[in-house]
């Protein structure tokens, strides 16, 4: 076991000395893992390049096969700790700030008053990152799927966008009929999906692909409530997230712009390392959390 957690930990960090740094063992003793590995199963698992290290083909494939593995031990410890009493202890979170103070934060008070011994410890943040499990973080919750093999991730919803604009904006310069017409307008862009000046749309054919176009931007955000803002008070069209836009397209304050095009949707997932067996308290979070989105239909509907 001690050879495979130092084997997907060099894969996530592309570092022997990060999983050393995380195992709290020497570099040497990461290495010889990696080596008795490589001995024992017959094939190269990683390129080396000075102090950096990426996975074969092989290794990839090895690695995504042992993340599911591990779930699947996660999930057979559960059946037999399921005691309410076990719950105790801190679980850290991190989340982008218009998600978790819209959705996660009011559920997971919820699961603390039901949990007395429970401690969460949730930090918001927009900053553009792959995932937060390298500074001791249990769970990210984030928008997109990450890169890393290793990581183990649940889907937790999907989260639907759309074109938004004041009315006082659409009655000044109307609003566009097609994709196209988008680089004549004003737009309000989102600073931590790069480029952000490029907007991308699904495509209309059942197995066509995604339209992407390049927008010009009044304004520059790392947080879609911002943007919201900058909408509402007419600043020009802006891609939003219906969680953070519902409340104003309900009252009026914003409309949907292009009601006929669609915005790509993003996926919300709970991320976590492959460090071995999840501890309870974590999977109690990530079950809760699972379950308020398939059980709340209508979360994004502006309704808490």
């Amino acid at each position: 076991m001690d050879d495979l957690l130092a084997f997907l930990h060099v894969v996530e960090t592309s570092s022997v000395s990060a999983a050393a740094e995380r195992l709290k063992v020497s570099k040497s003793v990461i290495s010889k893992r990696i080596s008795d590995l490589e001995a024992e199963l017959g094939v190269q698992l990683f390129h080396r390049s000075g102090h950096r290290v990426s996975p074969t083909e092989n290794a990839s494939a090895y690695s995504q096969r042992l993340c599911q593995i591990m779930n699947d031990l996660d999930q057979a410890s559960e059946l037999v700790s399921k005691d309410r009493e076990a719950i105790a202890g801190e679980v850290k979170i991190a989340c982008p700030m218009s998600l978790g103070r819209l959705c996660l934060a009011p559920n997971l008070i919820i699961l603390a008053e039901r949990y007395p011994q429970l401690t969460v410890t949730l930090l918001l943040d927009d900053r553009i990152y792959d995932h937060k499990l390298s500074e001791g973080y249990d769970i990210t919750v984030r928008m997109g799927v990450p890169k890393s093999d290793s990581l183990v991730v649940r889907k937790l919803a999907i989260s639907s966008r759309a074109v938004c604009c004041s009315p006082g904006y659409a009655e000044r310069f109307g609003v566009p009929k097609t994709i196209d017409d988008l680089a004549k307008h004003s737009c309000l862009t989102y600073a931590n999906v790069l480029p952000s000046k490029v907007w991308q749309f699904a495509s209309t054919a059942r197995h066509g692909k995604p339209r992407s176009i390049s927008v010009r931007s009044r304004l520059v955000a790392n947080s879609p409530e911002i943007l919201c803002d900058g909408a509402i008070a007419g600043l020009g069209l802006a891609v939003l997230p219906t969680f953070v836009a519902a409340p104003a397209l309900n009252d009026g304050r914003l409309i949907d712009a292009m009601p006929n095009a669609h915005p790509t949707s993003d996926v919300i997932c709970a991320i976590r390392p492959p460090t071995g067996r999840l501890s309870t308290r974590s999977r109690v979070v990530i079950d809760h959390l699972v379950g308020v989105f398939h059980a709340k239909s209508d979360w994004q509907s502006g309704r808490r």
